[in-house]
């Protein structure tokens, strides 16, 4: 008996030695034998292959995805998003999400329906909004109050061109070139004969074609009259009301211009 227990623990301190032992385990370690040695079974990065697939269903990620887990310049595809509820709005260039991008610089590299709000005049509560489209690779206007700027004063002319009055304007600046509908109006009053309003477009003078043609009779004949004309391939330019009388005089009062974008 004493022989066969000296074989058994023989046979078990070989068998013990013939299995090697993990080196320094930590807590928690889960460990496999590979045949060779001892690993640590948890999948961490340098266990994965980079050009690994892996199913999205095969992980269990609820709760582990936070925004310091997320690389500053990792690009992750509008589509991969689930954002139904908030489809009108859009991931803005600085991060944060809940409205359109908006300002005085369009956004280069646009894909087709992109929007953006530009901010023609923020004092005055002017927002124009754009929409990109690639087939015609324009930022089309879908909405917004026009620029607007008026003078009220009365006053004469007896030029028969086009010239400033007293009170020069009304006039407006294009923040940028495209194409822009003009509409101008007034209030007039005479002796007899005929005027007009019309505008410079920058160092271009006015002329005709764009202006208001009135024909009042009477110094008590008060005439209002308005137009508005689409005006393709300006620049950034500054429009200038300017008038023209009879010999005789003519009174302007209640003059305004007004400005919407068509396309970028």
């Amino acid at each position: 008996m004493n022989h066969l227990e000296t074989g058994v623990q023989a046979a078990a301190a070989t068998a013990d030695a013939a299995i090697p032992k993990p080196s320094s385990p930590s807590s928690n370690d889960g460990l496999v034998f590979n045949g060779t040695s001892w690993v640590n079974a948890k999948l961490v990065d340098a266990n994965v292959s980079a050009s690994a697939a892996i199913a999205y269903s095969k992980l269990q990620l609820a709760g582990s995805v936070i925004n310091n887990d997320i690389a500053v310049g990792a690009a992750i595809a509008a589509t991969k998003l689930n954002i139904p509820s908030k489809s009108w709005q859009t991931l803005k260039g600085d991060g944060t999400y809940g409205g359109l991008d908006f300002g005085t610089s369009f956004p280069g590299s646009p894909s087709d329906g992109d929007e953006y709000v530009y901010v023609a005049d923020g004092t005055n509560g002017v927002y124009w909004h754009f929409k990109f489209r690639n087939s015609t690779s324009k930022w089309i206007f879908v909405g917004g109050a026009p620029l607007f700027a008026e003078v009220v004063t009365d006053e004469a002319t007896t030029g028969t061109t086009y010239q400033a009055l007293t009170t020069a304007g009304p006039a407006l600046t294009l923040p940028f070139a495209g194409d822009f509908d003009v509409e101008i109006g007034c209030a007039t009053y005479n002796v007899s004969g005929n005027s007009a309003m019309s505008y410079d477009i920058g160092g271009t003078g006015a002329v005709d074609a764009d202006s208001i043609a009135f024909n009042a009779g009477g110094a008590t004949v008060v005439t209002s009259g308005s137009r508005r004309r689409r005006k393709t391939g300006l620049s950034a330019v500054t429009l200038t009301a300017k008038y023209k009388s009879n010999p005789l005089g003519e009174h302007f009062l209640n003059r305004w211009m007004t400005v919407w974008p068509v396309q970028k």
